[in-house]
């Protein structure tokens, strides 16, 4: 991550509910959620007072690969249900996000 990456609001809840998610990810020792989880709860604390969060584009797009991926690994060892479902839904909750902005992004250079 660059530091003249694009910063895009994320509402907290959002990155609260996705740091959770990724806690599963760091009791199965999975590198990339220590570091998404460390990184994140960073900016939490840093703007702790914040409805939005400032995340910087490409940790969104390594945050949504990486629920994906906690998701099939939950499949595996849970039966379907609630559990694996909420991996899912926070990645599609983050792919909301960067469509959203994306979307910002095109009308604002219209």
């Amino acid at each position: 991550m660059t530091s003249n990456s694009r910063l895009v609001p994320a509402p907290t809840s959002l990155i609260t509910e996705v740091c959770g998610l990724l806690e599963y990810g760091l009791a199965h020792e999975c590198a990339e959620s220590r570091a998404l989880h460390d990184a994140l709860t960073q900016t939490r604390a840093d703007f702790a007072d914040s409805s939005t969060l400032p995340v910087p584009l490409p940790l969104l797009h390594q945050l949504q690969r990486a629920l994906f991926l906690l998701s099939i690994r939950a499949g595996e060892e849970f039966a379907p249900g609630e559990k694996v479902v909420r991996f899912t839904r926070g990645a599609d909750r983050v792919r909301t996000l960067l469509r959203s902005d994306e979307q910002r992004q095109a009308q604002g250079s219209a």
